[in-house]
């Protein structure tokens, strides 16, 4: 579990130290600093693990007022073998400089109960056994992280390694949405633009965590059956199946026109509508109930950045149950960035803290609603509490 971030010079986190509960509610203003903890985690993470270069994560990403050119991160995470951490420095170019360089990695440590574990510094690997003895020692590039090209039969490092990539943040856009895949990918994408082949995986590899999700989409959307994944040419076409209704065309609740037969041929088959014909709530309730059952374990953090966008109220407190639920049965992290007061007020008795910037940097400030307050959490917090 993650159990501290601490950013300086990035975005308004100067010096910024945050530690996250099990399950955290994430409350401020607009440009009070919440997405950019989460593109920190989503930073680090593509870093470590996908092997994005530093000038793609961190090019002009340095607090604006703040003159140092060194940016500093640190992850706490509580494993099995003990307490990992993580730190990392970027050096950024100097300002008024004719031909700026890209910005670098000028050190990144890996440790774990203090044992180094793996270190880059001055352009040198230093890799460490599982506990702390050298191992091997060799140049590298300062663009990139040597992480993502390690292999982590180190159990260990291994460990973390896995740790970060189960680092997620979601951003759910119906409209970004693709209706067709020819691939499949064991993950959702940032804005849920994956789903079609994010479920082809599901189909493929994960038959149970398809069959489970599909029974609890039946529980909150009505109407829906399941789903199929036929064909279209060399793509496979994401299709919701909806039951047929006596006296009514069997649409969803979108009302949405799918291209359908004559009125009796849709009293016999249930009709079939692609992922784009549905609402844009329906889109985004599918897409974090799979987050939920298909990317949760005890080796994830899901970051969810206003799931609530385009969902209705009797809707959103289904799945805050089911969050919490997914987060005791299969174990895991969960933060939620939200301003619906459905989801202020179920949330906030776990961990909810509240983002500000009094003076241009990043202030996060945790909120006691552990005894019964006299107004609803989202109340207070309208009230600027």
């Amino acid at each position: 579990m993650l159990t501290r971030i601490l950013a300086d010079n990035f975005r308004a986190l100067v010096n910024f130290e945050f530690r996250p509960g099990k399950l955290c509610l994430l409350l401020g203003d607009n440009s009070s600093g919440k997405s950019s903890l989460f593109e920190v985690l989503a930073s680090i993470s593509d870093l470590i693990v996908r092997g994005r270069p530093v000038a793609e994560l961190f090019q002009g990403s340095q607090t604006r007022w703040d003159t140092r050119d060194v940016q500093r991160f640190e992850l706490d995470v509580e494993g099995e073998e003990g307490m990992f951490r993580y730190a990392l420095e970027i050096k950024q170019p100097q300002e008024n400089v004719q031909s700026p360089q890209p910005p670098t990695i000028r050190s990144e440590v890996v440790t774990c109960n203090g044992d180094a574990l793996y270190r880059f510094a001055d352009g040198e690997v230093h890799l460490h056994g599982d506990h702390g003895r050298p191992n091997a020692d060799f140049p590298f590039q300062s663009n990139q992280s040597f992480l993502a090209n390690l292999d982590t039969r180190a159990y260990r490092l291994g460990w973390f390694k896995s740790f970060v990539e189960g680092i997620r943040i979601l951003q759910p856009n119906p409209f970004g949405m693709e209706k067709t895949t020819r691939q499949e990918f064991p993950i959702l994408d940032r804005w849920c633009r994956t789903l079609p082949s994010y479920f082809a995986y599901l189909n493929g590899e994960r038959p149970d965590v398809r069959s489970e999700l599909e029974t609890r989409l039946r529980e909150v959307m009505p109407g829906f059956l399941n789903f199929k994944l036929p064909r279209q040419g060399e793509d496979k076409l994401l299709l919701a199946v909806f039951e047929n209704q006596k006296g009514q065309l069997g649409l969803p609740a979108s009302g949405a026109q799918g291209a359908q037969g004559p009125q009796g041929d849709q009293r016999q088959k249930p009709p079939e509508f692609g992922l784009l014909e549905l609402s844009e709530g329906q889109r985004v309730l599918i897409a974090i109930y799979a987050a939920l059952y298909g990317m949760l374990g005890p080796q994830s953090l899901l970051c969810f950045d206003e799931p609530d966008n385009f969902v209705s109220l009797p809707e959103v407190q289904p799945w805050l149950q089911e969050l919490r639920d997914s987060l005791e049965q299969r174990g895991g992290q969960a933060m939620v960035i939200s301003h619906h007061p459905e989801v202020i007020d179920y949330l906030a008795v776990d961990s909810a803290w509240r983002f500000e910037r009094p003076a241009g940097a990043v202030v996060a400030r945790e909120l006691d609603f552990a005894s019964p307050p006299e107004l609803k959490p989202s109340e207070i917090i309208a009230r600027g509490g």
